[in-house]
């Protein structure tokens, strides 16, 4: 029997949220991508919009550093409900830089943003008294302070709508600790403010970091001492502790504690000292049609590798297997799919075979920025070669589609690539390309969009040591292609329980959870030499299978948390 630690709750177990509740989302990537988040919010919205209406709203942060030409469709706060334009009007007047429109996605979600670049009045004063509250250390951090600043605008916005609207049920889901700071200014300041409070977390700071230090994080789960671990993480990373204290004092104090699935719910169990009440688990919409065929997409992508190795030869038909994500090289397991692919490489060219492998990965690597070199790119080009010749035996430019100059030195991912001896010689049966950024419609290297990259490949690669969902391996069944997931991420379990058994025979499993990189390494060359097309073909997963994967079936489970939290909310506010 698997390990479960959250209580199935029935919807019919508790009341309904009154209709006429205003929902509001918290994140920061609102209108802004940088990670997940992104997806989970964007790709519900339409779902949401169509399950609470005019009732629904998003809120996030303003950035000055960000362009919202094509995302952001400003409007007159009139136009929006009048108790809400008048909150905006009324925080406008206070100096509050708020912004409000469409987000220009599916649904057109109602969206409020508030400059986190432009500090509320005292706020050294309303920092120093967090810190007193919360115990937290707060470090001299810009980013920190910006969004501490977002927790203060976002008090003062459910102050001003409380007190002309006070009557109405206020629901806010805050998810993620960067943008749910808001959640102990309220509770320890004005917790007589008529605001349910829900916090979704979806990973943990101290969880990731002792995923990417520790081979063994699953076996010591349980027994790993969060005050410990926080302090010891500080000694290099302050702002780090600092986040993670706040995070675990956010889980602890909000109405309702959410998490994503089971493999995170006992990591916060454990971690962050609550257990989740709820799991929401991730969907997906139906996403944005595309003409482009499997055929043609496969021809950009062996156009692209052509132009890389234009001394080569590139087959016809060779196998093309994809690995991506956020640059977290061990916990995303991009380490593990290169040492397999290496083994690849060796035993093809052992047994002197004439198959070809591609390997893609796609990975949104940090850019370098020499503005305070004082050197011309030439002759940085030279300095950068000239090193990693000596290093590797070969250059970078060699892998990396483009922008190889911005790449670091010593690339965590590099160096995996050169222990492999994946060279990219003429020899070699398996060629990579590392691109290290994410692909979009009019890009430098392709001119598509990720949805339709997957299309032209055979095998998704996300064998991550440390994920509390998973969408790229879902992203890949939803397209016909087949996939490697680990038992150590959410998506998983959910697979598993809810797959029928033709999906499942096309997502593979490598085991990472038990923590033996070497049998890892090993099954993930043997899914790739064992592959076989006539096995494995491409067709779409049937809808009837998409749908449960889809958020206008997953959203029942939002309506459930926030019934239960407002009802949660209601017992205490009734006993005090």
């Amino acid at each position: 029997m698997k390990e479960t630690i959250i209580d199935k709750i029935p919807a019919e177990s508790h009341q309904d949220l009154p209709e006429s509740a205003l929902i509001f989302e918290i994140a920061a990537e609102v209108c802004w991508k940088m990670g997940g988040i992104h997806t989970v919010i964007a790709s519900k919205a339409a779902s949401m919009v169509q399950t609470f209406g005019m009732n629904y709203f998003l809120l996030g942060p303003y950035s000055d550093e960000v362009d919202y030409t094509g995302v952001l469709e400003e409007v007159d706060p009139e136009t929006f409900p009048e108790a809400i334009g008048k909150t905006i009007t009324a925080l406008r007047k206070n100096s509050i830089d708020v912004h409000c429109g469409y987000w220009n996605i599916p649904g057109k979600p109602k969206v409020i943003l508030m400059n986190i670049f432009k500090l509320v009045e005292g706020f050294e004063d309303k920092q120093h008294w967090l810190m007193e509250q919360t115990g937290v250390e707060i470090p001299l951090s810009k980013t920190i302070h910006r969004y501490i600043n977002f927790g203060f605008q976002l008090t003062r916005f459910f102050e001003v709508l409380q007190s002309q609207h006070s009557d109405v049920p206020t629901i806010a889901h805050f998810h993620e600790y960067n943008a749910a700071y808001a959640i102990p200014i309220i509770k320890e300041q004005t917790d007589q403010l008529g605001v349910t409070l829900l916090f979704s977390t979806h990973a943990t700071i101290i969880g990731r970091h002792l995923a990417y230090k520790n081979d063994d994080f699953y076996q010591r789960l349980s027994s790993y001492d969060f005050e410990e671990e926080v302090t010891t993480m500080g000694v290099k990373n302050p702002n780090a502790e600092a986040n993670a204290r706040m995070e675990r004092f956010i889980a602890q104090r909000c109405d309702l504690f959410l998490t994503v699935s089971e493999i995170t719910a006992l990591e916060c169990t454990h971690l962050l000292g609550r257990k989740p009440e709820l799991i929401t688990p991730n969907g997906f919409s139906t996403g944005k049609a595309t003409d482009k065929s499997r055929e043609a997409v496969r021809s950009q992508i062996l156009g692209a590798f052509k132009k890389h190795l234009p001394d080569q030869d590139i087959a016809d038909d060779p196998m093309i297997c994809l690995t991506s994500g956020r640059f977290e090289v061990k916990n995303k397991g991009y380490d593990m799919v290169v040492r397999a692919l290496g083994q690849v490489n060796q035993q093809l060219k052992k047994a002197e075979s004439n198959r070809q492998i591609l390997l893609l990965m796609v990975i949104s690597a940090p850019r370098l920025n020499y503005t305070g070199f004082r050197l011309s790119l030439e002759t940085l080009k030279v300095k950068i070669q000239h090193r990693l010749k000596r290093l590797f035996g070969y250059s970078k430019q060699a892998v990396v589609s483009h922008r190889a100059d911005t790449i670091w030195d010593y690339d965590p991912l590099l160096l995996e690539i050169k222990k492999a001896k994946l060279h990219n010689y003429a020899t070699d049966q398996v060629k990579i390309m590392y691109h290290p950024d994410f692909v979009k419609a009019g890009g430098e290297v392709f001119d598509l969009d990720y949805s339709e990259l997957i299309k032209g490949c055979d095998l998704g690669m996300f064998p991550s040591f440390y994920e509390p969902w998973g969408y790229t391996p879902l992203e890949c069944l939803f397209s016909g292609v087949s996939a490697v997931c680990s038992d150590s991420s959410g998506l998983y379990q959910f697979a598993l329980d809810n797959l029928p058994a033709q999906d499942n025979e096309r997502l593979f499993v490598a085991n990472r959870r038990a923590g033996d990189d070497e049998m890892s390494v090993r099954q993930m060359a043997e899914i790739v030499l064992n592959y076989q097309d006539a096995l494995h073909s491409n067709q779409e997963m049937p809808a009837q299978d998409k749908e449960i994967f889809h958020w206008k079936n997953l959203i029942a489970n939002y309506r459930i948390a926030y019934g239960l939290a407002y009802e949660q909310r209601q017992k205490q506010v009734q006993t005090t």
